[in-house]
C-alpha cells in the first residue's frame, strides 16, 4: 500500500492507494512552524509499504515529516521532484525542477484522465493555472493569489473593510463593501480561468477541458460560465502515478 502525501502552504493532504486505486484520503491544516500535531491525522492509518511526498511547504517541514514517518513505520520515503518528462507529460519549464511538484503531479494525473487539451487549476493559497496540449506538452501557466491571500492583502492595505463569512453566490453586484469585495475577488479568479480556457481553445483550435482541484476549487467551479470538472484528489493521484514510475524505473 502506498501513502501519497501532498504538503502545501497551509494544508497536508494524504491518500492511501492499493494497486493504483485511491481507497481513503484526508486533509488537515498545518501549523505555522513544523509540529508533531501536523501529522496527527496519519497516526491511525494502517502501515504503508512506502510513502511518496510532493512538498511545496518548505524543506524543514518535509524533513520533520520524513523523520516522523521513518520512526513511525520504518518504510521507504520518496521525495518527488518535477522532471522534464513523466507519464506522457512534457514539462515546459526551462529548469523543470523549478515547476512546483504539486502542479507537476496535477498535470500527470490530468493526462491520465484525458488526452484533449486541458486547463488544470489548483485553487489553494495560490491559484495556479497550467495549460497542456493534446500531445501532453505543458505550455506553461499562470499564478495568482488565491481567495484567502486576496482577502488578507486587502485587509492589510485598506481601512474600514471587514469581510463576512458568507460566500457570494454567482458574483452578483455588491450592495455593500463586504459583498462587493468578495464578489470582486471571485470574479477576478473566475475570469482568469475562463480566459485561460478561451486562449488555449484558440491556440489548439479544439475544445478544451477544464479540470480543477484545491481547497477553493469547488467554490470557484460554481462561479464559472463554462464546464469544469472538480477532483479534490487530483494531486494525490499524480503523486501515486509518479511514485509508481519511480518504483518501476524510468
Amino acid at each position: 500500500m502506498l501513502l501519497a502525501i501532498d504538503i502545501g502552504n497551509t494544508r497536508l493532504k494524504w491518500g492511501l492507494f492499493a494497486e493504483g486505486i485511491l481507497h481513503e484520503r484526508g486533509t488537515q491544516f498545518l501549523s505555522v512552524a513544523p509540529s508533531p500535531e501536523d501529522w496527527g491525522g496519519l497516526r491511525d492509518l494502517p502501515p504503508p509499504d512506502r510513502v511518496a511526498i510532493a512538498s511545496v511547504g518548505g524543506e524543514s517541514r518535509f524533513s520533520a515529516l520524513r523523520t516522523w514517518l521513518t520512526g513511525q513505520w520504518r518504510c521507504p520515503v520518496l521525495q518527488l521532484q518535477s522532471t522534464a518528462y513523466a507519464q506522457g507529460v512534457t514539462n515546459a519549464y526551462r529548469e523543470p525542477v523549478k515547476l512546483g511538484v504539486d502542479r507537476w503531479a496535477a498535470l500527470v494525473a490530468a493526462r491520465s484522465l484525458s488526452s484533449v487539451p486541458m486547463i488544470v487549476v489548483d485553487a489553494g493559497s495560490a491559484c495556479t493555472i497550467d495549460a497542456m496540449d493534446s500531445a501532453g506538452r505543458h505550455k506553461g501557466g499562470w499564478i495568482a493569489p488565491g481567495l484567502r491571500l486576496m482577502e488578507s492583502a486587502l485587509l492589510k492595505g485598506t481601512r474600514e473593510v471587514a469581510l463576512g463569512s458568507e460566500p457570494v453566490h454567482r458574483m452578483e453586484w455588491g450592495v455593500d463593501t463586504t459583498r462587493a469585495v468578495q464578489a470582486g475577488q471571485e470574479a477576478a479568479l473566475a475570469g482568469m480561468i475562463e480566459r485561460a480556457v478561451r486562449r488555449l481553445e484558440r491556440e489548439e483550435n479544439a475544445p478544451v477541458e477544464c479540470l480543477m482541484t484545491g481547497g477553493d476549487g469547488k467554490r470557484l467551479r460554481s462561479l464559472l460560465e463554462l464546464p469544469c470538472r472538480y477532483d479534490p484528489a487530483l494531486v494525490l493521484k499524480g503523486v501515486a502515478l509518479l511514485a509508481g514510475k519511480e518504483a518501476h524505473g524510468r
